[in-house]
């Protein structure tokens, strides 16, 4: 059988062997592949003679034989096809550069710093909104306070001082539960305490007026505080025993939970509250008696608001001290992903070409909105003069101000109070910069983040 190749492209030529197959099978005359600019084409010719015969008249089954064979053909004449074009792709697909891969990694950059930014401001308005909540809540208590304190479950024991306003404690507190009987002494409060517990009845807060029948022992009074702990205990001295009162005033420096009622002090002059003994009250001060317990509730519970206020502020404050702003051009955008990975709940400011001008009226803007951070990080190449720099840190007198120093000299602004100075030394270390000797390594960037976090987290 005659077979014929011209023009076979390269590729080509690992499909040969079973050309060669299919051309003896289905007596092709001849094939040949054609190269051109883009593809490879295979032409192939029947042979309508052979050897012996005129002509081959095939039979149906030859005939769908072809057809199967024809099918292979087409199937490896795009495989070959394929196969150029891969080679094509690759051809056209060149490495980039080292300085289109900065720039490509510079404007990723951006849009991740950007992103960074306005999550930044969704979080700080979040934190805002948060505290205004906690202060609003407290606010709404404390208008309210008065009505939750009456509507207190209040437990009281008491002798017979106690015992004379029981009717007028009962009004104010008519939740409450009220122990109170003549010549009692501290000695039988823990089998009450102890009853009460058993009863599941041991409300809040626990008020005693205990004293005016002498003291008792210390085993006594700590044994009273362990079965009162985890609840606010009032106690109320006495008007005729100066050593009781003393000696209750050395258990609530003891004592977190343990609250004096200063009933000498607040009933002193007020002889139009007692009978004749000093002691007992007339119903003038059962009256005076139970509205000082009120107060002295009222003034406790709400100084714990204020705290819980100034809690809730102090935290925010805390949180936003320890926040981080950096300000910078191409350089910070350079290291960002770096920083972000170090400081993640930092502000990031960046611009291509970053003036003194501009950086001023950030600042300035960030203070008047009460936004500046505790903490100014500064890194820019060289755009921003040594005297500029100066005046930034005037302008954030208070703050602690850090400016990154990689190109240019600045040592001298470490003599200002709220200035440091981090130098990165790329005379000395070659590989910190990229072959342009301007741009920063993956060397570089490492080592300033290194530099940076150190500095920062260790203030």
């Amino acid at each position: 059988m005659n077979n014929e190749l011209s023009g076979m492209c390269q590729s080509d030529i690992k499909v040969l062997p079973l050309l060669r197959f299919l051309a003896k099978q289905t007596n092709w005359q001849s094939f040949c592949c054609k190269a051109s600019t883009s593809k490879c084409r295979i032409d192939m010719k029947l042979n309508p003679f052979n050897k012996n015969k005129n002509r081959i008249d095939m039979d149906p089954k030859e005939k769908k034989t072809k057809q199967e064979e024809e099918l292979k053909v087409d199937d490896i004449q795009d495989t070959v096809e394929g196969q150029s074009q891969n080679e094509e792709a690759t051809e056209a697909t060149e490495p980039l550069t080292a300085e289109e891969k900065l720039e490509k990694e510079l404007e990723e950059n951006k849009k991740l710093v950007n992103e960074n930014q306005e999550n930044y401001q969704k979080e700080l308005e979040k934190e805002r909104e948060d505290l205004d909540k906690i202060l609003n809540e407290l606010n709404v208590d404390k208008d309210k306070l008065m009505e939750v304190i009456k509507s207190f479950p209040i437990i009281g024991i008491g002798d017979s001082v106690m015992l004379g306003a029981i009717n007028n404690l009962y009004e104010a507190f008519p939740n409450g539960y009220f122990d109170a009987k003549v010549s009692r002494t501290d000695y039988e409060v823990d089998d009450i305490l102890i009853d009460l517990k058993k009863k599941n009845m041991l409300g809040e807060p626990i008020l005693i007026h205990l004293g005016t029948n002498g003291d008792c022992s210390r085993s006594c009074k700590l044994q009273i505080m362990k079965l009162t702990e985890g609840h606010e205990v009032f106690w109320i001295n006495t008007t005729n025993l100066d050593y009781v009162n003393e000696k209750l005033k050395k258990y609530e420096s003891e004592f977190s939970n343990l609250h004096i009622i200063d009933w000498k002090s607040l009933s002193k002059g007020h002889d139009e509250y007692f009978y004749s003994d000093g002691i007992h009250l007339n119903p003038v001060g059962r009256k005076a008696y139970t509205e000082v317990i009120l107060n002295e509730l009222y003034n406790y519970y709400m100084n714990e608001y204020k705290k819980k206020q100034d809690e809730a502020i102090g935290k925010y404050e805390e949180e936003q001290k320890n926040k981080i702003t950096f300000y910078g051009d191409t350089l910070l955008l350079s290291v960002f992903q770096n920083f972000k990975s170090e400081f993640s709940k930092s502000n990031f400011i960046t611009r291509d070409k970053f003036s003194y001008s501009d950086l001023m009226s950030l600042i300035s803007e960030s203070i008047e909105k009460k936004e500046i951070t505790n903490r100014v990080v500064l890194i820019f190449d060289e755009d921003i003069k040594v005297s500029e720099y100066k005046e930034i840190a005037k302008m954030l007198e208070g703050k602690e101000v850090y400016v990154i120093s990689v190109n240019n000299e600045i040592s001298e602004l470490s003599k200002l109070e709220n200035v440091k100075v981090i130098k990165l030394d790329v005379k000395n270390n070659k590989d910190y910069l990229m072959a342009d000797n301007k741009h920063l390594s993956k060397t570089g960037k490492d080592e300033l983040t290194k530099l940076v976090s150190e500095v920062i987290n260790n203030e």
